[in-house]
C-alpha cells in the first residue's frame, strides 16, 4: 500500500483515547457492539443538536465549537470501530478522489441547490470503501 500522509486530527483523538483509557479498536475495522454503537450514535447526535442550537442563537464561536466536536466524536467513533490514521487517511483520500471526479452544474431542484448542483457523471465509480478495509484488515498482525 503506498505511503500516505495521515491525519494528524486522528492522532490527536487517539492520543485522548489512550490518555483516559478509552476503546481502541485494535483488531481492525469492525462494527462494535450494538449497544456502544447506539451510544456513539447518539454522542453525535448530541453534538449535532448542540451545533444547531448555535446556529439558532447566531452563535458563532459555539457553531463553529459545535462542529469541531463533531469531528473529534465522529474520528472517535471510527478509531473504536478500528479504523487506525492510516486507514483514514486511505479512506479519505479515495472519498475525495470520488468527490472530484464529480461535476458541476446549474442546480435545478432543492436538493442540488444544497449539494451546490455537484452531481455524479455518468460513469462515476463510488469509492471503493471496502476494498480499503479488506485491505487495512489484512494488514493487521
Amino acid at each position: 500500500m503506498e505511503i500516505v500522509h495521515y491525519d494528524c486530527e486522528v492522532r490527536d483523538v487517539e492520543e485522548c483515547h489512550e490518555k483516559f483509557s478509552l476503546p481502541l479498536g485494535k483488531d481492525g475495522p469492525k462494527f462494535m457492539e450494538d449497544e456502544f454503537l447506539l451510544h456513539r450514535i447518539n454522542f453525535l447526535k448530541e453534538e449535532l443538536e448542540e451545533f444547531m442550537e448555535a446556529v439558532q442563537n447566531k452563535d458563532l464561536p459555539k457553531a463553529v465549537d459545535g462542529l469541531v466536536d463533531l469531528v473529534y466524536v465522529v474520528k472517535g467513533t471510527a478509531l473504536m470501530m478500528g479504523v487506525d490514521p492510516v486507514c483514514w487517511a486511505h479512506l479519505w483520500e479515495e472519498v475525495h478522489a470520488a468527490n472530484m471526479r464529480k461535476e458541476k452544474t446549474e442546480p435545478v431542484s432543492a436538493r442540488e441547490r444544497y449539494h451546490f448542483g455537484l452531481r455524479k457523471p455518468e460513469g462515476w465509480k463510488p469509492p471503493d470503501i471496502a476494498g480499503i478495509l479488506k485491505r487495512h484488515k489484512a494488514l493487521l498482525p
